[in-house]
């Protein structure tokens, strides 16, 4: 399976659509919030996005970190170039440069790509700026991406493109852990072992990569077993500034990711997106769900387990969680249920999460459907979305949902 679309909105208020459904109802929790006072949703919506404010005005003294989960159209399929590459082109990447504009860290120009995944998951728009010498183990129990790659035996070495002054090496502490080394740009190696008393995603060697610019990254086995998760470049932003990580996996929908997160343990997915501090957590997830016909309440449910379980890892104050619900994926007079239910589910959660200081919520939703800022693949005749495809944003489709998340964010 792949993609995910769904819905969004400029501003962060929420007006649903008058076609939605009314007065239905699942374990007592109304599934839309048509009824619900302008006002008090406006409220409750800024209040949401304050942890991302706080993150977002404190850059000049750390960084403000955005984690972005989601399936195949967060990891970027259908991005391409140019006028950059398809990797550049991504909406993330799109928003990431787009936040950086707009909320400028004095003396900072620039940055780095964030968290860069030891491999794709599946995508194939674009060259993965990571490589391995040969094929080897993967695993998808782990990593922000929940996906690693496994150093296990000689010959064994993974290479990153990197542009940048410095980074952090991602990878698993477990018992009886392998030893890998790392090397920049043909200098000397140096050893990390990745044994301890128990297991632990998420663990980071920072390193110095030398001038800005480009730089090769080897990490290569000495012994044992080693699974790397990837890296996060830095480009003079590792104390500030702005940085917006990948966490999308290639077909999932939410029961891959609460599989991945394994509620919350130290040695799941959960733990690797803790490591990177995230100020906010976009999730952009449903339209597999769709397609496999997932009902809208095991959907609401999974999401919460998924915000639950990333909870357990991060401590209080929470990131804001932004259900980043895009236009409708094409054909959907074929589905079981409509968009319309699954971005209901998502105003559910958001209405009900009293997490937030004082009980107020943590939880937004951005409804792309209730505005026209974007068409569905159904109706599309501007090129927002794959030809042939429907399912992945074009470059164009990529740059305006970083738009429009830009809006939401800045516009308040």
């Amino acid at each position: 399976m792949i993609g995910a679309a769904g819905a969004g909105l400029v501003a962060p208020i929420i007006r649903p659509k008058s076609h939605a459904p009314t007065g239905h109802r699942r374990s007592g929790v109304v599934t839309d919030r048509a009824q619900m006072p302008l006002q008090p949703l406006a409220t409750q919506q800024s209040q949401a996005l304050t942890p991302l404010f706080a993150g977002l005005a404190g850059r000049m003294s750390a960084r403000c970190n955005i984690v972005c989960l989601g399936d195949s159209i967060t990891e970027g399929q259908g991005a391409a170039g140019p006028p950059s590459s398809g990797f550049e082109n991504r909406w993330l990447a799109r928003l990431r440069d787009m936040l950086r504009s707009r909320f400028p860290t004095h003396g900072l120009t620039g940055g780095g790509r964030g968290f860069i995944g030891v491999a794709g998951t599946g995508e194939w728009s674009f060259g993965w700026p990571a490589t391995a010498s040969q094929p080897l183990v993967t695993g998808t129990w782990a990593g922000p991406k929940a996906k690693f790659l496994q150093l296990a035996g000689g010959g064994q070495s993974i290479t990153f493109s990197l542009f940048g002054d410095a980074a952090d090496i991602m990878w698993t502490q477990v018992p009886y852990g392998g030893t890998f080394s790392w090397a920049v740009d043909g200098g000397p190696a140096k050893n990390v072992s990745t044994n301890g008393g128990s297991m632990a995603d998420g663990k980071l060697t920072h390193i110095t990569l030398g001038a800005p610019g480009s730089h090769k990254l080897v990490l290569s086995w000495v012994s044992g077993q080693s699974n790397i998760d990837g890296v996060i470049e830095y480009n003079g932003d590792y104390s500030s500034g702005i940085q917006v990580h990948d966490a999308g996996h290639y077909g999932a929908q939410t029961s891959t990711w609460v599989t991945s997160l394994n509620g919350g343990s130290a040695g799941g997915s959960a733990a690797a997106i803790a490591a990177l501090a995230p100020s906010a957590v976009i999730v952009t997830l449903g339209v597999n769900d769709q397609y496999l016909a997932v009902d809208p309440a095991t959907f609401q449910s999974r999401l919460e387990t998924i915000i639950s379980d990333l909870k357990a890892r991060l401590a209080s104050p929470y990131p804001t969680f932004l259900l980043n619900m895009l236009p409708p994926r094409y054909n959907q007079s074929t589905f079981s249920y409509p968009w319309s239910q699954y971005i209901a589910a998502a105003q559910n959660i958001a209405a009900a999460d009293t997490s937030g200081p004082g009980g107020t919520s943590v939880v937004a939703v951005m409804d792309f459907t209730a505005a026209p800022s974007m068409p569905g693949a159904d109706t599309d005749v501007y090129g927002f979305w794959q030809p042939g495809d429907l399912v992945h944003p074009s470059d164009k489709g990529h740059q305006r949902i970083a738009d429009t998340l830009a809006e939401f964010i800045t516009v308040s």
